[in-house]
Formats: C-alpha cells, structure tokens, sequence
C-alpha cells in the first residue's frame, strides 16, 4: 500500500511477463489501507486480470492455540510446556505474526528467554515478571527500531551511510566502506 507509481509499473511488468522459470512475484498489503480506485489497487486488479496465476492467503492474527504451536515449535518444546509462555506473548503481541517473532527475539535479547546448553534446551523465568516488564510496540517502525538500536555501532554507521545512497548499492562500495572503517 506504500509503493509508488514506478514500483507499481515494474510489479505490472513482471505479472504480465508469463511464466518465468523459478520466478515467483509475492506481494503483501493491508485490506483496509487499500481501497477502490487507488493506484495499488488498480495494480492488484491488473495482475488478477493478467496474471496466469495468482492465488490471495488473507493472513490474521492468530488465535493463543495458534501462537502456541508456533512459539514451541520456535522453542522446540512440547505445546503444554509453552502454554503459559505463549499467553504472555499473545497478551503482548495480540497474536500478530510479526510482533510474535519480534517479541520471541526481544525476550531473548532482553535474557527472559536463554538457551541452557547443558540440557539443549530453552528456558525462561517467572512468567508474572515477564509479563509485567517486557513489552512491544503496536509500531513496526517501533519494534524495527528497537531492533537496530542494538546492533553494533560500525553496522548502524554503515546503515546511515547506505541510507543516502538509495535502493541499490554496489557490492563494491559496500566492500570499500568497511575496508576505510576497519
């Protein structure tokens, strides 16, 4: 929903090239935010006219059931261990995908998720704490923030950088970068 007008073109041009060999085109919007007569969904209409073959999966949130196979199959737990810990997430999370894998990797950034290699296995702490003081933001922009606060200073520097020179950097001004950095 926040592509521009060339993005759009190019996605026509590649729904309408015919079968490409080992070439899949995915796209991904949010029903509410696409509404009749704008460019994208114009674009959406052309490619379900066009396209040989295109198939929509309307993802929801998940329900606590459904978290709870994902967060002990992430764990690799069985689900009645998890339980408990998945309605955490799910309080948190409201059982959005993304936010319950954001929230899964900020519990183990932030130490109430660690892997015991003694025993080969993951283990958290008191769910109560847990659920009083982790939490995550409504905000993807947010949790991708949080996120990348983290990383090393020479990465976000590097990031920055990148940032003004557009969607698409040379491998060799990557290399050079780092080469002047390090």
């Amino acid at each position: 929903q926040w592509a521009d007008q060339a993005s759009l073109d190019a996605i026509r041009v590649l729904a309408s090239a015919g079968n490409i060999e080992g070439f899949a085109l995915i796209l991904s919007y949010r029903d509410e935010e696409v509404k009749e007569g704008d460019a994208v969904f114009k674009c959406l209409d052309f490619i379900k006219k066009e396209g040989e073959r295109v198939e929509t999966i309307h993802v929801t949130d998940l329900d606590v059931e459904q978290t709870n196979k994902m967060v002990s199959s992430v764990l690799e737990q069985e689900p009645e261990r998890t339980l408990e810990l998945t309605k955490v997430i799910h309080g948190k999370t409201a059982g959005n995908p993304f936010f319950v894998i954001q929230f899964i990797q900020m519990l183990r950034h932030e130490s109430f998720l660690k892997y015991n290699f003694m025993i080969l296995e993951w283990e958290w702490g008191d769910i109560n704490k847990m659920d009083q003081l982790a939490s995550v933001s409504d905000n993807v922009a947010d949790v991708i923030a949080a996120s990348m606060s983290k990383l090393p200073q020479s990465c976000l520097l590097a990031i920055q950088n990148a940032s003004c020179l557009g969607k698409v950097i040379p491998m060799q001004v990557i290399i050079e970068f780092f080469r002047k950095c390090g």
